[in-house]
């Protein structure tokens, strides 16, 4: 079996069937707008994005993504984010689902110009650093999501399968920088956090950012979790904007914030030869040679 592949697939049939529970959503449009690792999104009536756990995994995610969107609702960020509106009721041996605010555009890995987040950086500056000022209540990090120690070998296991995609200099630099980073376990953190920041879960419309959705992994961290899109996302040389927003970071957070960086977009690049989707390949491709920088 796939590793991506769903315990729990949602058809649009089997959509529209757990949808009538919501009698004011009638008559229903609907239309698949994406299949993620843990859930299958459908639109509703142009105006609500629908998210059905495709796994375990999912389920347990889609609980913290509403409990801290149900948080964020007044906090003002400069971003867009989804409004949590319907709680479905689970079917038979199926899992309960939510419908969120539908935030109009495309996730970014849609996208053809792989430069367009440079010009956001501003922005983004001022998203992360309301985010991580915010005092809310979420799970902790039990997942070692920054610890070097246990992330390192699960980074070098997937560079097996995704060797052959990458040019023979930025393997050579990838390489060199596993073997001289510092092997250090999962640090303390006491930052709220999204937790999940990647090409894949942000939106664009008209060339701008006009989203950030999928809060299921967020937590209670440390905030170089979120930074690692910025390394992933914005060349070096234009950097500058968001850090004069959000502020300096010491080298232990650049250095966590690179490996993290390097984690998620080799992790998108065998999902995207696996799929064989070209367009996350793109993404995580720049992604690696972006937070090598």
């Amino acid at each position: 079996m796939n590793p991506w592949d769903a315990t729990h697939p949602t058809t649009i049939s089997q959509a529209k069937e757990k949808l009538k529970q919501f009698k004011d959503l009638e008559p229903h449009h609907i239309e698949l707008i994406g299949t993620g690792f843990d859930h299958t999104v459908y639109a509703v009536n142009h105006q609500y994005a629908f998210r059905f756990p495709r796994r375990k995994m999912g389920y347990e995610a889609m609980l913290t993504e509403s409990n801290v969107l149900h948080q964020l609702v007044n906090c003002n960020l400069p971003i867009p984010i989804p409004q949590p509106v319907y709680s479905g009721q689970a079917s038979q041996d199926d899992f309960p689902f939510v419908g969120f605010t539908l935030l109009e555009g495309n996730v970014l890995t849609d996208e053809d110009d792989t430069a367009l987040v440079s010009k956001e950086g501003k922005r983004l500056g001022q998203f992360l650093k309301h985010l991580h000022s915010l005092n809310v209540t979420a799970p902790p990090d039990h997942l070692n999501r920054l610890s070097i120690k246990v992330r390192k070998p699960k980074l070098i296991h997937a560079l097996q399968h995704v060797q052959s995609f990458l040019p023979k200099a930025v393997s050579n630099q990838l390489n060199c920088f596993l073997t001289n980073i510092t092997t250090s376990s999962n640090p303390k953190g006491t930052t709220f956090v999204h937790g999940d920041f990647h090409p894949k879960n942000v939106v664009v419309k008209n060339g701008f950012i006009s989203g950030i959705i999928d809060w299921g992994d967020a937590h209670i961290g440390h905030p170089a979790i979120d930074l690692a899109f910025i390394f992933m996302a914005i060349p070096g040389e234009n950097r500058e904007d968001f850090f004069n927003e959000y502020g300096a970071i010491d080298k232990q957070t650049e250095e966590m914030a690179r490996f993290r960086a390097l984690f998620t977009s080799v992790m998108l690049l065998q999902y995207a030869t696996d799929m064989d989707d070209d367009n996350v390949k793109r993404w995580a491709l720049v992604g690696i040679e972006n937070a090598l920088e």
